[in-house]
């Protein structure tokens, strides 16, 4: 019996450091009884692709309490009715969160393809006035309203005042003892540096990125360093000291040699910082949306480099974004130059037709997937109109209608007898909401003339939809 007990013991010594390194969130909202929101983080911060990380569920008293598996600090994002939540949890922290009242979204909320979740920032109800949560929110409220009133002297050098301002934020928040915090005011502060002073990546390189610690998780560093290297990919080869860096990727398809060439400037000598840079490079040359005049990188080419990647990466985190961007961009049905997936929808005489036969045939397809009852769409439809006759030799329009009614397809069509296109009705099917990617209504698709992918989530009809349609179509000829 003695030996039975230690044994237990031993057990349940063993559970208890697991357990505590869990983050506890709880609370009580009786407006919320009987619902469950689910709680997303961003995969990473270069893909941003949001994944679950748990749930919380409210009884019928609408009280919750639900544990978070997570090993870092992390920002917390939900979304219910009109709300977007957010909070920052740490790893064995426990969180008592307090929600606004449930406010469900109108019809018109839901019909809105425009539609903007309002911000709403969890308050914790346990956590002290220096508390991470706390600092961030009062620390973003200045730093948002300073920029908002003072935008275009900050990007044209002339805010005499701003020097005083970073002083200010520096003395109020030096109280703040929390680490995540004490960085995240520090890159906030850079990026501000990096908007009036016009430095370029090298010098915010080498003074702010360089030989420091790479903050993988941290929302202000990842939004710097985005911004420094957006379309560095397409840029750098075009430099003096970058040539053969396209090279590298579109022909040796080496991470090595990538390096090679990027290690001729002393601001590239950090090979864990290197190793960020290349992935946010594969990253941004897969989204394929080319800036002028700049060369498109084979996609044989990138994969090949994505996968010898894996054999350089120095630690866990670099080879996450590897795995991000591979779900993202390869293993993702509706990424980009794959064939459109299958659904079976109904022609206007109810016969079942595949979807994915409507593209190719030598013209651009643009499938559309709307409802009668929405504005916005109902404006669009006019412009696709347009678009039927005017772009008729080289683009064809398919729209899919997704009222829950067949009939409701019917008579709005003999109401609108100009509209020429093929129209298909999605057959009660809310399948086809997840295969396409569906978040909102409505959604455009656009096929190149071999029936693949260009644009798997195309700008709405109007002068954005015109301009990427005809870059694209001169890009294929």
């Amino acid at each position: 019996m003695k030996k039975t007990i230690f044994i237990l013991s031993f057990i349940i010594a063993g559970l208890i450091p697991a357990f505590s390194q869990q983050t506890l969130i709880y609370g009580n909202n009786k407006t919320y009884a009987g619902e469950t929101i689910k709680l997303y983080r961003y995969n990473d911060l270069i893909c941003k692709q949001k994944e679950e990380i748990g749930s919380i569920s409210f009884d019928k008293n609408g009280d919750f309490s639900s544990y978070l598996n997570i090993n870092n600090t992390e920002y917390i994002f939900a979304y219910f009715g009109i709300y977007k939540f957010e909070f920052y949890a740490e790893k064995g922290k426990d969180y008592k969160l307090i929600f606004p009242d449930k406010k469900e979204k109108t019809t018109a909320d839901r019909l809105n393809p425009y539609f903007k979740y309002k911000i709403a920032q969890l308050g914790i109800a346990n956590e002290p006035p220096n508390g991470l949560n706390a600092a961030i929110r009062e620390f973003d409220k200045f730093y948002d309203y300073y920029i908002e009133l003072n935008f275009n002297k900050i990007v044209n050098g002339v805010d005499s005042k701003l020097d005083s301002f970073i002083i200010g934020l520096k003395k109020h928040f030096g109280v703040v003892e929390n680490k995540y915090f004490k960085d995240y005011m520090r890159y906030k502060i850079y990026y501000l540096d990096f908007l009036s002073y016009h430095k370029d990546y090298k010098y915010i390189t080498q003074y702010f990125f360089k030989n420091q610690e790479i903050l993988y998780n941290n929302t202000a560093y990842m939004e710097l360093f985005n911004n420094l290297y957006f379309n560095f990919v397409f840029t750098y080869p075009a430099t003096k000291k970058g040539r053969g860096f396209y090279e590298s990727i579109a022909l040796a398809k080496s991470p090595y040699a990538i390096n090679e060439v990027m290690s001729r400037e002393v601001v590239f000598s950090d090979k864990r910082l290197n190793n960020l840079i290349i992935l946010k490079s594969l990253h941004d040359a897969f989204v394929a949306d080319v800036p002028f005049n700049y060369k498109k990188y084979p996609k044989k080419s990138l994969i090949i480099t994505l996968d010898s990647m894996q054999y350089y990466a120095n630690n866990e985190f670099e080879q996450k974004i590897i795995k991000d961007i591979k779900k993202k961009f390869i293993e993702n049905p509706m990424a980009r130059n794959k064939p459109l997936p299958d659904a079976v929808v109904l022609d206007t005489d109810s016969n079942e037709v595949h979807l994915s036969s409507v593209g190719g045939k030598g013209k651009f397809t643009l499938i559309s997937f709307t409802m009668t009852n929405c504005v916005p769409c109902q404006k669009d439809l006019e412009i696709l109109k347009v678009y039927s006759e005017k772009y008729s030799h080289d683009l064809k329009i398919v729209t899919v209608i997704v009222n829950q009614d067949f009939l409701t397809m019917r008579n709005f069509l003999k109401k609108h007898e100009d509209y020429k296109w093929q129209f298909f009705h999605y057959f009660g099917n809310k399948e086809i909401l997840n295969t396409y990617n569906i978040q909102s209504i409505p959604k455009y698709i656009l096929l190149d003339p071999y029936g693949q992918m260009v644009m798997p989530s195309a700008p709405p009809p109007g002068e954005s939809f015109i301009v990427a349609f005809r870059k694209i179509r001169q890009n294929m000829r």
